[in-house]
């Protein structure tokens, strides 16, 4: 058997499985599923596809593999240079990047299709899409996380070091307050950070456990924060 984690897989992956007779236990995310499902459709119509992501994340490498390996990553708004706006377009996203730079990047690349006056190339360009393919889970914390940051002298950040959408909000999270410090374990708590905090926070990635949050919980409780502070998660 073969257990298919929550970032998904290209077809590949099914197939080769299905030639060896493996079982495969399918896991992948119902948001992811459905983003590839809506890029395959797209460009078996024709379309170039755009994915704004990190090439070598898990997540797009499956939604690179719905275009048979043919589809633009771009991680950046600098990175909107590489994709050529010379066939009908679709953007997509992977469904933990940053909501702002996915629309700073559609902005960019409408621009592009604006400049474009050479007959039947502008013709063909003017057909773009930008399908907003990021998980609301994921973007609908940007407010209340920027509230709970600013709302406590020191933050905790617990999150897998290669966890995208825990750098995306580990960067929102530091940018409302610059006592935030990012952690993967308990052992990395440092006693200076908490010196003369009245409240600390501890927040993490969509995808980190609760159970560990209440262990670094209670571990700053225990070890450096007096009872008479606050500690409180978010």
């Amino acid at each position: 058997r073969i257990l298919i984690r929550a970032h998904g897989e290209p077809p590949s992956t099914y197939s080769r499985a299905e030639e060896l007779g493996i079982t495969i236990i399918d896991a992948t995310c119902p948001v992811v599923t459905k983003v590839q499902e809506r890029i395959r459709k797209f460009f078996l119509e024709g379309f170039q596809i755009v994915v704004f992501g990190k090439k070598e994340h898990a997540e797009v490498i499956g939604l690179v593999g719905q275009t048979q390996g043919q589809a633009v990553v771009i991680k950046s708004l600098e990175e909107t240079d590489r994709v050529q706006l010379n066939r009908k377009t679709v953007l997509f996203s992977q469904t933990t990047m940053d909501k702002a730079t996915f629309y700073a990047i559609r902005d960019a690349l409408k621009a592009k299709i604006k400049d474009l006056v050479v007959g039947s190339i502008e013709d063909e360009a003017i057909d773009f899409h930008a399908k907003d393919t990021i998980c609301g889970q994921v973007s609908g914390r940007d407010k209340k996380i920027r509230e709970f940051a600013r709302s406590n002298d020191v933050v905790v950040f617990v999150a897998g070091r290669h966890s995208s959408n825990g750098k995306v909000l580990f960067d929102i999270v530091r940018s409302e307050n610059a006592r935030t410090h990012f952690i993967e374990d308990i052992a990395e708590l440092e006693p200076a950070w908490f010196a003369g905090a009245g409240t600390v926070g501890i927040t993490g990635a969509t995808s980190t456990p609760q159970w560990l949050m209440e262990r670094v919980r209670q571990e700053i409780e225990r070890r450096y924060v007096p009872a008479t502070e606050s500690v409180q998660s978010s």
